[in-house]
């Protein structure tokens, strides 16, 4: 509520707590650091003596969540209301959905100057008055602000698009591992095999053993127990740096080789399977957030592990020097497709959680 006020200096701002023991001194908001892309910082008239101070910018989802600053109007430093509750601004925005809706963008718009100018606060504080000049200085703020805004929301969700593929490849190539894992060492057992049974003679009752004396016992500090969450990391690390298979998403292109017209879905390329996210068929499945950020469901998890497990066992069977018949191909594939989408089910909610808080370039 103060922000652009104490953005002016010499002024200090308390807030109180109810018994009066707790005092929070109000401090202004930065918007320069590295997970904040200042876009607008410029002042520009708006006709009627009036002039725009502007400053949007771009931060990442964990930035924009913790600072919780959408961008908003102020006249003269006092807040009136988010632009997206601008009803007749917003209505008459043409990005407003793809701009002034988007959940990364912060900032301010405050509007100086002459009170009789052409953006007036009604006495609610939540709306502007209906002017001569408020739809031309309205026109004024959408064309100097959002291209510059669309350009750089654009290029951030790229570049979001990129670092959750990446996160993407690496936890389905330790995905695929774990099962590989599980299939070619599969938790061994022997049965038991109870006193007397299939001729065994019973155990012997072993002689009583004198124990020695106890011995004073030396203190010695304990290592802090490890967590679940340092385990699972520690074993997901192993399982990506031994992978015998890599996951890669490709934007490349995959030219079918009888069909140079179609594109392939997916290829086997040395130890890597190349998923192509150009085709058609992933497009139609693969959908991003506002901010990039991917929105999986069951039918891109049934996608990825049809395409995974064919290829994975085209490798196996070749390894093995085995041609397998139509019935023992068909039951192998349902086996391991099925399984690997169980356990994306169960992994990739917890894949999406955890980038959507994550900064750039630390994914």
């Amino acid at each position: 509520h103060f922000e652009r006020l104490l953005s002016r200096g010499n002024l200090e701002v308390l807030v109180t707590g109810p018994s009066c023991d707790v005092q929070h001194a109000c401090r202004p908001v930065h918007y320069y650091d590295n997970e904040i892309e200042v876009v607008v910082n410029d002042t520009f008239p708006l006709g009627g003596g009036q002039r725009a101070k502007v400053m949007l910018a771009i931060g990442s989802m964990k930035r924009a969540n913790t600072m919780s600053r959408p961008p908003r109007f102020f006249v003269k430093g006092r807040r009136i209301t988010e632009v997206i509750d601008t009803k007749t601004f917003f209505a008459a925005s043409a990005n407003r959905w793809k701009v002034w809706n988007h959940p990364q963008l912060l900032g301010y718009i405050d509007v100086l100057g002459d009170d009789r100018g052409p953006l007036q606060p009604m006495i609610t504080r939540d709306e502007f008055k209906q002017t001569p000049m408020r739809a031309a200085a309205y026109a004024t703020i959408s064309q100097m602000c959002e291209e510059r805004v669309l350009e750089t929301i654009e290029k951030a969700n790229r570049r979001t698009e990129d670092e959750s593929f990446q996160e993407m490849e690496k936890t389905l190539t330790t995905l695929l591992s774990s099962l590989i894992n599980e299939d070619l060492h599969p938790e061994s057992g022997d049965p038991k095999i109870p006193s007397g049974a299939h001729g065994t003679q019973p155990e012997e009752t072993p002689p009583a053993v004198v124990s020695p004396k106890p011995r004073k016992k030396i203190k010695t500090e304990r290592k802090p127990k490890e967590s679940t969450r340092e385990r699972n990391r520690k074993r997901r690390e192993r399982l990506l740096k031994d992978a015998p298979f890599q996951v890669r998403f490709s934007s490349d292109g995959m030219p079918d080789p009888d069909n140079p017209e179609e594109e392939l879905r997916s290829a086997l390329s040395g130890n890597q399977i190349l998923v192509n996210v150009r085709h058609k068929d992933f497009t139609k499945r693969f959908k991003t957030s506002k901010a990039g950020l991917p929105k999986l469901d069951e039918r891109i998890y049934g996608y990825l592990a049809n395409l995974i497990s064919s290829h994975y066992l085209e490798a196996h069977h070749k390894d093995l020097d085995k041609v397998p018949t139509k019935e023992e191909w068909w039951a192998d594939y349902a086996d391991w497709s099925f399984k690997l989408e169980e356990i994306m089910l169960k992994a990739m909610p917890d894949f999406v959680e955890e980038i959507r808080f994550c900064k750039p370039g630390r994914r």
